[in-house]
């Protein structure tokens, strides 16, 4: 009884590894969110989102989906939207997972500047407007796949392991030669 206790503790503790997203986030803002807010916010005031906490982000973004979008999202749909728009917010890159078909992976992208790997192997991953795609080779899994995105303001990664969107790199400071 005590091992099956201890089962149930890791168990517990232990998420899934993540999947594809089923609502392709750059697809959801150009149809319903860009007619007022511009191709990739570009309506958007300067700095929109910076003084907002995510909450306060996430409310605004759900009242404008259920208000003028028409199509209501919830759960991970707008925890997306709200990472897509600070990624806009902050000029940054953004890649989001949305479908895997045997052992090719795709979603969508804001930059054309990608780099795939699995561990230290290079993956070819191709991209052409705003989507991506690659195979993940014989014997590796989806989840050991990390994309790195990047822009002249910045980088993202995804890591499908942890997420199916790209969080920002932070910048790194440079060493000092002292």
């Amino acid at each position: 009884m005590v091992w099956l206790a201890a089962l149930a503790i890791s168990c517990a503790g232990s998420k899934p590894p993540p999947s594809p997203l089923k609502l392709a986030p750059l697809a959801y803002y150009a149809a319903k969110c860009a007619r007022c807010h511009g191709p990739e916010g570009s309506y958007y005031p300067d700095h929109f989102a910076t003084q907002k906490t995510d909450k306060q982000l996430w409310e605004v973004l759900d009242r404008m989906a259920r208000g003028a979008g028409q199509a209501p999202i919830q759960g991970i749909d707008l925890d997306v939207q709200v990472a897509f728009h600070r990624a806009i917010d902050r000029q940054l890159p953004f890649i989001a997972w949305t479908k895997i078909q045997g052992a090719t992976l795709s979603g969508e992208t804001t930059t054309d500047q990608l780099e795939a790997k699995i561990g230290s192997k290079n993956l070819p991953i191709s991209v052409k407007d705003e989507a991506w795609t690659l195979t993940i080779p014989n014997g590796d899994k989806a989840n050991s796949v990390v994309i790195f995105g990047k822009n002249e303001n910045g980088a993202c990664v995804l890591k499908l392991a942890e997420s199916p969107m790209s969080a920002p790199v932070k910048a790194q400071k440079p060493h000092s030669t002292l």
